[in-house]
């Protein structure tokens, strides 16, 4: 029969610089248990470690290391007798999450603008088979698009600005396609105002959605395609 036995509280008195080699020490050899407290408030070191953690978990989700069924469950080591010099691992550890979560927010804009193109080309399909002007664009569908002449220099800040509101194709050196949904079309209009943009009148009795544009979209979705395929190598 198992009769445990009640433990004994030890307070442990250690230099800073070697209490990491004691947590080792003791968590190797299975002889350490903390005890619980109630209405503890976490120190500025402890909330600084549990950052890194969870950052360090996030990453390892992030990349498929490890699934959110082992996220808590700590890896074997390789080898138990190899020390650590703390402060290079804790650098190392915030510039690989770092370069992980500035991957996925490159990663998720880019998503996020394939999107706004995918769904602009299939309310342009949609658009072309009602065979009525142009001009009733934006009338017949859910988008705002405005085609004008811009200055290449300004291409980025425009992006930038903004940012997951709208989707900006160049169509040549110095023509763009603009497209957001009717909600953001005051601040769609606001910015391209900003930059100086100059818009470009469709005839009013061309009909249906213009090919180059159509041409345009396409080719920026194939474009798309082709960098989340290299972004997906990149994570792997």
């Amino acid at each position: 029969m198992l009769r445990p036995r009640k433990m004994k509280f030890i307070e442990l008195t250690v230099f800073k610089n070697d209490i990491n080699s004691v947590l080792e020490y003791l968590g190797r050899k299975a002889v350490i248990q903390f005890p619980e407290s109630e209405a503890v408030i976490d120190s500025p070191e402890i909330t600084r470690v549990r950052e890194i953690l969870d950052r360090l978990i996030f990453a390892a989700q992030y990349t498929g290391i490890i699934n959110t069924n082992t996220a808590n469950k700590m890896p074997e080591e390789q080898n138990q007798n190899q020390s650590m010099d703390y402060s290079k691992a804790e650098v190392l550890t915030r510039n690989l999450c770092l370069m992980i979560e500035n991957y996925k927010e490159r990663e998720d804009k880019a998503i996020k603008e394939k999107k706004h193109i995918s769904q602009t080309i299939n309310e342009a399909r949609a658009f072309s088979k009602l065979n009525v002007p142009f001009s009733d664009f934006e009338h017949l569908s859910y988008l705002t698009l405005r085609v004008g002449r811009l200055e290449p220099k300004y291409l980025n800040e425009l992006r930038e600005d903004l940012s997951e509101r709208a989707v900006i194709i160049p169509l040549d050196e110095s023509r763009i396609l603009a497209a957001s949904s009717k909600k953001g079309r005051f601040a769609l209009d606001s910015q391209l105002k900003k930059y100086h943009f100059q818009p470009l009148e469709i005839p009013q009795n061309y009909k249906g959605f213009p090919v180059s544009m159509m041409d345009s979209l396409n080719s920026k979705m194939i474009s798309f395609d082709t960098e989340l395929e290299k972004k997906l190598k990149e994570k792997e």
